[in-house]
């Protein structure tokens, strides 16, 4: 009940999940230090890097904590360098990330026939601020899609998939 009453109180919509990673990991939304009283939930998150037909789950992703600061540890001069991007473009500041607006039913209510679009995220957001944004359906497993910003890839995708 204690989670219903936080979804609520932080104006979120709950949608049904798209992708199964309980076999692999804890899908579960958990308080910060496992208490309740902290207020502050930590989310797994998926990023999908369709340019590399890549993911990566993130178990605990903290509401409180911004793009910037979760790409910095993925992809700043302290990480190790992604295999998958032999290019080296991966870097936190050339980052670009999107979700994709009601891509699944909400909980408790049908089927959702509102509009599909890709909306991008400010990666100065927290990740409570980006599923708060309109018409994001959190898919149980927030999805976001992260991508090299202004790239031609980027731009194709986007014409793609709109």
């Amino acid at each position: 009940m204690l989670f219903k009453a936080a979804l609520a109180e932080r104006h979120l919509v709950m949608g049904k999940q798209i992708y199964d990673a309980t076999s692999r990991y804890d899908d579960a939304v958990h308080w910060l230090d496992d208490l309740p009283a902290t207020g502050v939930l930590q989310w797994p998150v998926m990023f999908l890097y369709p340019e590399y037909a890549q993911s990566d789950f993130i178990e605990r992703f903290t509401e409180s904590d911004t793009f910037a600061e979760q790409l910095e540890s993925m992809f700043g001069p302290e990480a190790p360098p992604c295999e998958w991007d032999r290019a080296g473009t991966y870097k936190p500041e050339r980052l670009a990330v999107y979700f994709e607006t009601n891509v699944t039913d909400i909980v408790g209510q049908g089927t959702n026939y509102g509009a599909r679009k890709w909306t991008r995220v400010p990666l100065e957001y927290t990740l409570l601020q980006a599923l708060q944004m309109p018409d994001h359906v959190i898919p149980k497993i927030p999805v976001f899609h992260v991508f090299v910003a202004g790239s031609t890839f980027l731009l194709e995708f986007l014409r793609a998939h709109s």
